[in-house]
């Protein structure tokens, strides 16, 4: 069974609207970024500037601290 998203540029308004990018958002880009190994689509997607996410990814790894 497959199901439709709805309103889906009510999404992208909202995303464009969010000015805190919260650590929760910046962890699921990060797994994105894993999982799709594509910066470009994944900054696309979430409508965050690759070089944002070039520094998300370079302040989780200069992290040493377990989760």
């Amino acid at each position: 069974m497959r199901i439709e998203l709805e309103e889906k540029e009510r999404l992208d308004r909202l995303l464009d609207k969010k000015k805190d990018k919260g650590e929760d958002f910046k962890v699921l880009v990060l797994k994105l970024i894993d999982e799709m190994r594509d910066i470009k689509e994944v900054s696309r997607v979430a409508r965050v500037p690759e070089s944002t996410i070039y520094g998300w990814i370079e302040e989780w790894n200069k992290k040493k601290r377990e989760v």
